[in-house]
């Protein structure tokens, strides 16, 4: 079947946006990926400060990425990064206590932003029919409301504009491309928003896998206490440790302080991780609101634009969900690439949303409950709620329990995956 569109122009060199520019690719006869950001080098490009704390690829964005990237994973393994089973090569500290060790049969990969964007900009620049421009800011959109028909940016001869099919906004939370629509007379689509207020500080230690095998340590926040920690064994023998606190919580990066924020935590594995030798001053950054545009109900959104990634749902960082969700959305917005025919825009808005909303409501009816949130509403029936607390408590000895949670957290099932007869009949049945 012929490619329905001649060319795709993707707004960011985000992981969303090298996501997309990748999995369109095949459907589409060229593809520009436009970034204001220059992608050279091996530090934090400045439109991405998140890029030296925590990021990982779950089993599910795994998958994805390998589909769209044949080699990737490996590539990415021989490169250094650490491949693991995350049930049962990890501490996952929910509550009070971990969870049991139960091996999921998928990995997931730990590595640093770096390696990762590195291998993504290097396969996309090897891509026929698909151009890389960067150090290029975009400054509006061409069209009307009705249809958008290119993006204008600024290169280094002047203003100049690029003529597309279809507009792919991954360019992350301070994306202004819904504010451009409105220029153009576009209604604005609505939005939820809550106020999260997290900061989050992440330091380097050298050390491989802790002595138990682990190479990745989750401590979740709860109400009663309102941080956490995640430590991710990545390459050349590192440890990377990102500290994380609600309203009043925040980490501090210096050294004594941060160790002993981590010890507070009462994860053993996870003190001898930050007592090792460190390998940097730390680093320190703050998330403000949650939010999710609408687009599923953005009735009159201009034909030939899409919105995904960050820009469309910017999730809370304490999850490390962002690259996976921008991974869901991605392939929904491919499946509608490929399915073709009529409505393609609308289509591929409701299509993109309903990827996005299931991670949004799972982490906003977590959210719900931690001291110095505000605006979040956890929308979950109270059967479902006193099932997944009961089911929590369970997983900390019961290893299919555990896994089911685990499949839930890392957006490969939804919550009713507990109603299962035989996840249900073992929750139930638990003692205590």
């Amino acid at each position: 079947m012929p490619p329905i569109l001649d060319h795709v122009l993707v707004l960011g060199g985000s992981a969303a946006g090298m996501l997309a520019a990748g999995a369109i690719a095949p459907h589409v006869r060229r593809v520009t990926l436009v970034e204001r950001d220059v992608l050279a080098g091996s530090g934090p490009r400045k439109g991405l400060p998140q890029a030296r704390h925590a990021n990982n690829l779950t089993p599910v964005a795994c998958t994805l990425m390998e589909g769209w990237f044949p080699g990737i994973i490996d590539a990415l393994v021989a490169a250094g990064a650490t491949s693991l089973d995350p049930g049962g090569d990890a501490i996952w500290v929910l509550g009070d206590r971990p969870l049991a060790r139960a091996s999921l049969g998928r990995r997931t990969l730990l590595a640093s932003r770096a390696l990762l964007d590195g291998a993504l900009r290097d396969r996309l620049r090897s891509r026929p029919g698909l151009v890389v421009r960067d150090g290029v800011p975009a400054t509006g959109l061409a069209g009307t409301a009705r249809a958008i028909t290119g993006v204008t940016v600024r290169g280094a001869d002047g203003d100049e504009t690029i003529a597309a099919d279809l507009v792919v906004d991954a360019s992350g939370r301070g994306s202004r491309v819904v504010a451009w629509a409105a220029g153009l007379g576009a209604s604005r689509p609505p939005e939820q928003r809550y106020r999260v207020g997290v900061r989050y500080a992440t330091r380097i230690f050298r050390g491989r896998r802790a002595p138990d095998g682990v190479a990745m340590i989750v401590v979740a926040a709860t109400a009663a206490r309102p941080r956490g920690a995640v430590a991710f064994a990545i390459e050349d023998a590192r440890w990377l440790v990102t500290t994380f606190g609600y309203g009043g919580e925040a980490p501090p990066p210096a050294l004594a302080d941060f160790r002993r924020f981590v010890a507070e935590l009462q994860v053993p594995a996870l003190d001898a991780i930050a007592a090792a030798e460190p390998l940097d001053d730390g680093a320190v950054i703050g998330f403000g609101d949650t939010a999710r545009v609408g687009l599923e109900r953005w009735r009159d959104a201009p034909d030939g634009l899409v919105v995904l990634g960050d820009a469309a749902c910017a999730l809370n960082p304490c999850y490390g969900r962002g690259i996976t969700a921008a991974a869901l959305q991605v392939d929904a917005l491919v499946r509608e690439l490929a399915r073709g025919g009529p409505g393609l825009p609308g289509r591929s808005h409701r299509a993109v949303a309903a990827a996005a909303a299931p991670v949004f409501e799972l982490q906003q009816s977590i959210d719900a409950a931690i001291p110095g949130v505000t605006g979040a509403v956890d929308a979950t029936p109270p059967p479902i709620r006193w099932l997944v607390r009961r089911a929590r408590r369970v997983g900390e000895r019961d290893p299919v329990v555990a896994r089911t949670i685990l499949q839930i957290g890392g957006c490969e099932a939804p919550r009713s995956r507990l109603l299962r007869p035989d996840v249900l009949w073992r929750v139930l049945r638990a003692a205590g």
